[in-house]
């Protein structure tokens, strides 16, 4: 969806709750499988945050809490969704005048030894076809946050302008990236509370 004004709530309510209802907008593209099929853009980026037992502990907790999602500018409605597959969930941003909200349902949790992160794929009203990975790894090397994405725009008018969606898809990205090294960082389990 994208608007030249801000959403209010009870709009974004109505949308989260159409959303609920809706299908997935893609089939299985893969980025928790490693598939990548054709017609997709696959992105892997990769951020160390530290080492230890304590810098892999608070890295989830921010995952948990949706901070690199938060220092990216990302707003989320509901607040702070909860980390568990079936879960709907919207994503807004601005883009200069332009805001751009997307309907997401998680689709994978992954909460083991050494690995903790969650997918979403998109739903009809996110401008883009996907789906996106979000882990925090503790392994050779130390702990590192990983973002992978596998996606096509599906929105027509962010087609005609992917250079300068691919540049906020980037930028995005990175946000996340540093968003969860900084939260890291500060080793303060109180922020975004």
């Amino acid at each position: 969806m994208l608007s030249l004004r801000s959403p209010d709530p009870a709009a974004l309510d109505a949308l989260l709750d159409d959303e609920s209802e809706r299908e997935l907008t893609y089939r299985d593209t893969g980025a928790r499988f490693g598939k990548f099929p054709p017609g997709f853009r696959h992105d892997a980026y990769v951020h160390p945050l530290g080492n230890g037992r304590d810098v892999f502990e608070l890295a989830c907790d921010g995952l948990r809490r949706w901070e690199a999602h938060r220092a990216a500018g990302v707003l989320l409605t509901p607040a702070t969704p909860e980390l568990r597959a079936g879960t709907t969930l919207l994503v807004q941003t601005r883009v200069g005048p332009v805001h751009v909200v997307g309907g997401c349902r998680i689709v994978h949790v992954v909460d083991e030894p050494g690995r903790f992160g969650f997918v979403y794929g998109t739903l009809p009203s996110h401008p883009e076809v996907g789906e996106e990975a979000f882990t925090v790894v503790d392994g050779d090397g130390g702990v590192r946050f990983e973002v992978m994405a596998v996606s096509r725009w599906r929105e027509p008018l962010v087609r005609l302008a992917s250079p300068l969606a691919r540049a906020v898809q980037v930028r995005t990205t990175r946000r996340y990236l540093r968003g969860l090294a900084d939260f890291v960082a500060r080793g303060d389990r109180t922020v975004g509370s």
